[in-house]
């Protein structure tokens, strides 16, 4: 959505499309309901459900690429939050980036993305844009508000070329935690500590 547009001047369909990018398992009285209160109308009755169907249907369709480093990744902790958001595994890969360790509940990584040399090794995921706010409530991207998120949601290209969003750490400092060498957070995860 174009951040100066006036919502009211939105059509139903944007508006629709709006709704389901907040949260994919909306309901059509939900969606009813949050187009209402952008519009600032109050409606009697449910939308009408086939226009919302087609729009759900072409979001789930419209698909991105995902690379994750951390504990979103096969076999780690979050990786059942990859298959809510109906993540597709395309390959392995890496990045351009310095990997940094949190050890807050059980410990997280977070990146800065760099052309110095490092890379970080992860995994590229096809997710449809429908659920990226799945994924986006896990690492506490606020699309709305990224001066208040924890990660932002960035692009960058892998070491195979693939144009991929990843979540970059935005409100840590690199200089208060420790530097993962290897790039490598299942490798850093099996360390004793």
């Amino acid at each position: 959505m174009n951040q100066t547009a006036d919502p009211k001047s939105l059509t139903l369909r944007e508006l629709i499309t709006c709704a389901l990018k907040t949260r994919a398992d909306l309901t059509n009285r939900e969606v009813t309901h949050v187009v209402g209160r952008i519009k600032g109308v109050r409606y009697r009755h449910p939308l009408n459900g086939t226009l919302i169907k087609q729009v759900r249907e072409q979001l789930i369709s419209e698909k991105c690429l995902m690379f994750v480093y951390g504990t979103l990744l096969s076999g780690c902790g979050n990786h059942y939050t990859m298959q809510r958001a109906r993540g597709r595994l395309v390959a392995e890969d890496e990045i351009r980036a310095e990997m940094f360790s949190i050890s807050v509940h059980g410990g997280f990584p977070f990146i800065k993305l760099t052309d110095n040399g490092s890379t970080v090794k992860g995994e590229v995921y096809e997710v449809p844009v429908l659920h990226l706010s799945v994924l986006d409530s896990l690492e506490g991207y606020r699309p709305n508000s990224p001066d208040n998120s924890l990660f932002i949601r960035t692009t960058t290209t892998t070491k195979q070329g693939k144009k991929v969003f990843v979540y970059e750490g935005r409100r840590m400092d690199p200089t208060q935690h420790p530097k993962i060498e290897s790039g490598d957070w299942r490798e850093h995860t099996k360390r004793p500590f």
